[in-house]
């Protein structure tokens, strides 16, 4: 997963666990984002920090590898 996000040009944080952190370019896109991913039942996390509330974090679970399930992630990327 952290490839295909790395291959639409998202800045994705090293992870060596079971999820992913992407780094949008705003605290607001990130929030917008996250709602519309839990709106669609994804595993998804927004970090409440100041300094870190524009990253998105996904838990990397087969539904979330599925065609189209993080559309609204893919599409504030390429944005």
């Amino acid at each position: 997963m952290a490839e295909h996000f790395r291959a639409l040009g998202a800045d994705v944080l090293p992870s060596a666990t079971n999820f992913i952190g992407i780094r949008l370019p705003s605290a607001e896109l990130a929030a917008e984002v996250h709602q519309q991913l839990l709106a669609e039942g994804v595993l998804v996390t927004r970090l409440v920090h100041p300094e870190l509330a524009n990253i998105i974090r996904i838990t990397a679970v087969q539904a979330a590898l599925e065609p189209g399930r993080l559309a609204a992630l893919e599409k504030a990327i390429s944005a």
